[in-house]
C-alpha cells in the first residue's frame, strides 16, 4: 500500500510540473507576443498557444500517465479520466462552453 502511495505522489508531482511547464511556455508566448502588439485581436492564430495553455492539465495527464504505463493509449486514457456514467449532454456542455467563449472573444 505504501509503495502505491509513493507512486501516486510521484505521478501527481510529475503531472503538476508538466502542467505548469506547458502552461508557462504557451501563455508566456502569448505575453511576449502581446508586448509586440500581436494579440488575439490582430492575429487569430494566437488562440492556439492560448488554448493549449488552457488544456495543459489534460495534455500533461495523458503524457504522464502514458509515461508511467498507467494507460495504454488515448482511448484507455479517456476511459481512465472520464467515468462515462453521466449523461452525454454533460460532456457536450463541457466542450461547448469553451468553444462559445472563444467565439465570443473573436
Amino acid at each position: 500500500m505504501q509503495n502505491d502511495d509513493k507512486l501516486d505522489t510521484r505521478i501527481f508531482i510529475e503531472h503538476l510540473i508538466a502542467t505548469f511547464l506547458i502552461m508557462l511556455a504557451c501563455w508566456g508566448l502569448c505575453i511576449v507576443l502581446g508586448v509586440f502588439d500581436i494579440t488575439t485581436k490582430t492575429a487569430f492564430w494566437v488562440y492556439i498557444p492560448w488554448f493549449i495553455g488552457g488544456v495543459s492539465p489534460a495534455i500533461a495527464s495523458f503524457v504522464i500517465l502514458k509515461k508511467n504505463h498507467a494507460v495504454n493509449g488515448f482511448v484507455d486514457w479517456l476511459k481512465h479520466i472520464f467515468d462515462f456514467q453521466h449523461k452525454l449532454w454533460c460532456y457536450l456542455l463541457a466542450i461547448l462552453f469553451p468553444v462559445i467563449q472563444v467565439l465570443m472573444m473573436c
